[in-house]
């Protein structure tokens, strides 16, 4: 069977430009070099540009000729994505190009994310915005950057920007639904100073929980995925005997823990401590659903100079244990998670610990009590709180003419009739919409699964169909 690479897939365009996209690194906070490249691409098609102070593009189409009294369109995608790799894989996101492959009816990589959050839709919208065969109105592209540490870019977005009639946002993981609502989102760090003691015992030992599925903290927050660090530290508290001098695990706010290490002194040979782990994995692995992959491990490690006092690592654990995480509220009204947290991060070193969390909420005032509630749960063990970026969410709207297009366009293509959906993750729209009340806005996209892990992947039909939709529905205006 011959092997099929993505020069071979239709669109072709939209897939070239896929391609280029992946060759460039783009994590967050390093768009510029793929800022310049659209720069480039829209000047070669004379095409006007412009970059705002935060590093956003925007580029500009005309409308064709007798379509000048159309809606002017803007599409809207960021140019960043989260860098997740493979535990054990050395991979430099700031400098290696991700390298898509074609596996099944999927487009994967061998162990990091993939970014098609949301390289995928500015695929898309680049493909549109330089196919002169297209009638359209006015155009214009939209691109962010570092929508994945917090809606930065879009919160320093210049306001002359936004200026359009309709607003399609290519971010919304399905294709089946048109997004109309989003939650809100904050971030919150937790900063400690443990004390220490000499480490007086026999052994080393690294304690390592691994194999978690992880995922995006929003979209995937309740599908019972399980939290490493809050698993790792519900072991460590049933082990007295390990005293701990280091924790580290997670990484981003957006992104669910998949692993977490401990390393700690104690007496016992690791082979104890390994038989218990073993038990304690057995019944921890019948709470969710649990990865084949999903291990704890006790391994010697060197013997670290300091533990945290006894006093300190029992509170630690415990506040640990208890804190809010996953689900905390449900939204009847559109069937969806409307209040979340995700415990997403420890590290510690050189006599610190921080703590890094994420709240969402369809509701701003929930979301504000549960970041409250957190800070208040953590400084009582000497946790000082720093807030971070805060954002609101998107409420949804039903009467849009933009959106009633949609979905009598939608429904004449595939004969079936979309559904509405509200997202649990933060999308930009929810910031355009209080620089430009009068916009009306939309998100959908191809299927994509596992964003934020190294599992995603990016299913080839639904990109076919998704970009022969928002051509049909940019020309109709």
């Amino acid at each position: 069977m011959k092997n099929i690479s993505m020069a071979d897939l239709e669109p072709k365009s939209v897939w070239r430009y896929f391609a280029e996209i992946c060759s460039i690194p783009h994590p967050s906070g390093r768009e510029a070099a793929l800022a310049k490249r659209i720069l480039e691409l829209a000047a070669g098609r004379g095409l006007k540009s412009r970059i705002d102070s935060a590093g956003n593009v925007r580029i500009d189409r005309p409308a064709a000729a007798g379509c000048g009294e159309r809606r002017k369109i803007l599409l809207q995608a960021h140019m960043d994505m989260v860098p997740q790799a493979a535990p054990g894989l050395n991979f430099d996101f700031t400098t290696m190009p991700i390298k898509p492959i074609v596996r099944g009816g999927w487009i994967v990589t061998d162990g990091t994310t993939l970014g098609a959050d949301d390289a995928i839709g500015l695929a898309m919208a680049l493909d549109i915005l330089f196919d002169k065969s297209l009638k359209t109105g006015p155009l214009a592209g939209i691109f962010t950057v570092s929508e994945e540490t917090g809606l930065v870019g879009a919160q320093a977005i210049d306001p002359a920007f936004l200026d359009g009639d309709y607003l399609i946002n290519l971010d919304g993981g399905d294709e089946t639904h048109f997004c109309i609502g989003c939650a809100g989102g904050c971030r919150l760090e937790l900063n400690f100073s443990p004390e220490t003691v000499p480490a007086a015992d026999d052994h080393g030992l690294e304690i390592k929980l691994s194999g978690l599925r992880g995922g995006h903290s929003g979209m995937d927050i309740d599908k019972q995925r399980g939290n490493a660090l809050i698993y790792l530290c519900r072991f460590l508290a049933s082990e007295p005997g390990l005293r701990i001098a280091s924790i580290e695990g997670g990484s981003v706010e957006n992104a669910i823990p998949r692993e977490a290490a401990a390393l700690t002194a104690c007496d016992e040979a690791p082979e104890s401590v390994q038989e218990r782990a073993d038990r304690f994995r057995a019944a921890l692995a019948r709470e969710f659903e649990a990865p084949v992959e999903f291990r704890i491990t006790a391994a010697p490690a060197a013997l670290p100079a300091a533990t945290w006092r006894r006093e300190f690592q029992e509170k630690l654990l415990g506040a640990v244990t208890a804190a809010p995480d996953g689900v905390m509220a449900r939204s009847k009204e559109f069937n969806c998670v409307s209040t979340s947290c995700n415990l997403a991060a420890m590290h510690s070193g050189k006599g610190t610990l921080v703590i890094r969390t994420s709240q969402r909420s369809m509701i701003d005032a929930e979301r504000a009590a549960l970041t409250d509630k957190i800070s208040a749960h953590f400084s009582a063990i000497g946790g000082a709180p720093k807030p971070g970026t805060v954002y609101p969410g998107w409420k949804p709207r039903t009467d849009s003419a933009l959106l009633r297009k949609a979905v009598e366009l939608k429904e004449k293509l595939s004969g079936e009739r979309p559904h509405f959906n509200v997202s649990h993750g933060g999308l930009e729209a929810a910031i355009f919409c209080a620089l430009n009340p009068k916009l009306e806005i939309i998100s959908f996209s191809p299927n994509a699964l596992d964003l934020h892990s190294p599992a995603e992947r990016l299913e080839i039909a639904s990109v076919g169909r998704t970009h022969r939709f928002l051509r049909s529905l940019v020309e109709q205006g």
